[in-house]
């Protein structure tokens, strides 16, 4: 009876297989650079506050206030930058011009009544001439910056020193929570960060040094609590630089050190143990299945040959029944391929039972490496 119903499930599968592969790749989800990148400070500091060693109503060492005023703020059991009014001017003097790649990094809070923002800058040295005089100043000979506040955060890059437009990252804040801000530039290419999510990137190649940090505090509607009470505060401020050059990203060797894939004469092989697919004896996938799966159809999305998935079983219960296994798993994991993006013509789905053992059955150890899937990219 249960050999009837192996059989029928397993013919089953194969109809399935061939009448809902043509439309399976829409269901697959969207992946770029905000699901897979996250932000890698750098390694040589070249400028950070330490506001833990900043006594609460002094200034922070290396952080001017030209217009307006701040203090050291004791908040949730930290010392933040917490400026005194509206319209304040903040900026640091770089010890030295930022190199080709560099980190930026700061947290904030910001206030919901009056919906307190705050305008950051990485400027040209020209800012340092003029900003002392000219509170005005402030916006000019920028190349980099965003606006943080109380409902949302926007970026914006440009390779002139001038009036930076915040026109790219938009992303929804909650307010009244800190957010962790970061920005990365790298191999040409500025990243901004909201809460390790890369939100936005664009080409960056300056021409101008940037010498100067600035921050400019504001709200967006009219309140009667003071600024100083409903207020942006800033945290640690942290800008450092990489000794190490970021390497070309490439995709396809990522994939294969993730998988474990290795090259053979018959092309890429990717060995999926039991454990990560199927329960003892079942063919339907574990839930936690899918992420290493998606990882597979990235790999064979990259390349254009067959994709052969051809099932394994160890040698315990009847030969018959691990033959029919094997079939059903490898047309689920080619079902689900197909899902993720496969072309489903790609697909080549076959079961081999017991009958092409990798070690012994003799040992509970070797079972389990013998109880497989193996997923082979043509060349």
């Amino acid at each position: 009876m249960r050999g009837r119903s192996m059989r029928a499930a397993a013919g089953a599968a194969g109809t399935l297989l061939a009448l809902a592969l043509a439309g399976a790749a829409q269901a697959a989800r969207i992946e770029g650079a905000g699901e897979r990148y996250r932000f890698e400070p750098g390694d040589r500091v070249l400028f950070q506050t330490r506001l833990a060693a900043c006594p609460v109503g002094e200034y922070a060492e290396g952080v001017e206030v030209p217009h307006g005023a701040y203090e050291c703020a004791r908040f949730q059991d930290r010392i933040w930058i917490r400026p005194l009014e509206g319209r304040t001017v903040m900026y640091v003097r770089l010890p030295e011009p930022l190199p080709p790649e560099f980190s930026l990094e700061f947290p904030v809070w910001a206030a919901r009544d009056g919906c307190a923002y705050t305008e950051f800058r990485l400027h040209a040295p020209r800012f340092l001439e003029e900003i002392e005089r000219d509170p005005y100043a402030r916006g000019r000979n920028a190349l980099l910056g965003g606006v943080v506040g109380c409902d949302g955060a926007a970026f914006g890059a440009q390779r002139t020193p001038g009036e930076v437009r915040f026109d790219v990252g938009q992303t929804r804040l909650e307010p009244e929570r800190v957010h962790r801000i970061a920005v990365q530039v790298r191999r040409g290419q500025v990243r901004f960060f909201v809460d390790g999510r890369r939100v936005a990137h664009r080409p960056f190649r300056p021409q101008a040094p940037i010498a100067a940090l600035s921050f400019w505090f504001h709200r967006r509607a009219s309140t009667a609590t003071s600024y100083a009470d409903a207020p942006v505060l800033v945290g640690d401020i942290r800008i450092a630089a990489y000794s190490r050059p970021e390497p070309r990203p490439e995709a396809e060797k990522d994939l294969m050190r993730e998988l474990g894939a290795v090259e053979t004469p018959e092309g890429v092989k990717v060995t999926l143990s039991e454990a990560i697919l199927f329960d003892l004896g079942r063919w339907d996938l574990k839930p936690g299945a899918r992420q290493t799966l998606e990882k597979l159809a990235r790999l064979a999305r990259l390349r254009k040959g067959t994709v052969r998935v051809e099932g394994h079983t160890d040698d315990v219960g009847p030969e018959r029944f691990n033959q029919v296994l094997s079939e059903l798993r490898a047309h689920v994991v080619a079902l689900e391929l197909a899902r993720l993006g496969v072309d489903p013509k790609r697909l080549r789905p076959k079961g081999f039972g017991e009958t092409r053992p990798v070690a012994p059955n003799d040992s509970d150890a070797n079972r389990a490496r013998n109880r497989r899937v193996e997923v082979i990219l043509a060349r």
